[in-house]
């Protein structure tokens, strides 16, 4: 009955969000009156993922919505949210690079992240699991074949050996795939902004040129209402707390 209660409680938000979306497409040719629909639908989609049913296609929902409803920066959130659970996935590293296309990143300054070229925003863990056991199963076979007329004791060596390996390889994946990022994920909110050298506006500026909002960074530290972003291309300043969101 719990089981079917939390079903329930999930399957509400998203099946309202997708009504809310569909009405927000219906007045496509009326930004205007379009957007509180996706608006309402990336409050929904949200409300859902924070329920507990974190998938690839749920964070591309959030995002499309967020991005309809005029807020790319949390359009980029969401995506790096589902990135977080499934950094392998093809369609969220697209839709990633297709809302930085909507980033008025500035030429001065090399500020648009590159794409990710880890491991593991290539294969995913079922993938690296199913070659892994395949690999193990030959070579065990081989080596099998081979040394059974030699002694008893050396199949069974082997896959013992086999089977450590394939061990040590898994728990080391999935240490990888756990590992929390040290560092705080923002973007940056508002328009205009600029990177200073300290926490406050009496401080000179740590670049001349004004950043525009979906700017993505790192938060290194935080003190007095500021806190310290570092951007791509290792470019490090204070800017506001309210000129970023966090996840």
């Amino acid at each position: 009955m719990t089981w079917l209660l939390l079903v329930l409680l999930i399957a509400a938000p998203v099946s309202s969000a997708e009504a809310e979306f569909a009405a927000g497409v219906a007045l496509r040719d009326d930004a205007a009156a379009a957007r509180p629909h996706f608006a309402r639908a990336a409050q929904l989609f949200d409300q859902a993922w924070e329920q507990g049913d974190p998938s690839a296609s749920l964070a591309i929902n959030r995002s499309r919505s967020h991005f309809l409803s005029g807020d790319t920066p949390r359009a980029i959130l969401a995506l790096h949210a589902g990135l977080d659970v499934a950094p392998w996935h093809t369609g969220l590293q697209q839709e990633l690079e297709q809302i930085r296309d909507a980033v008025a990143y500035p030429e001065s300054l090399a500020l648009r992240p590159r794409p990710s070229d880890d491991v593991r925003s290539r294969v995913s863990p079922r993938g690296v699991f199913f070659l892994f056991s395949l690999s193990c199963l030959l070579i065990t076979v081989g080596c099998i074949t081979r040394a059974a007329m030699r002694s008893w004791w050396a199949p069974l060596m082997l896959i013992l050996g086999t089977a450590g390996i394939f061990g040590v390889a898994m728990l080391a994946l999935a240490l990888s795939m756990g590992q929390s990022e040290p560092l705080s994920r923002c973007v940056i909110r508002t328009n205009g902004v600029t990177l200073r050298c300290g926490n406050g506006t009496a401080f000179p500026l740590r670049v001349e040129t004004p950043l525009p909002a979906g700017i993505e960074g790192r938060v290194l530290h935080q003190r007095g209402g500021w806190v310290l972003v570092e951007c791509e291309s290792d470019i490090v300043g204070w800017l506001p707390e309210s000129a970023v969101i966090r996840p």
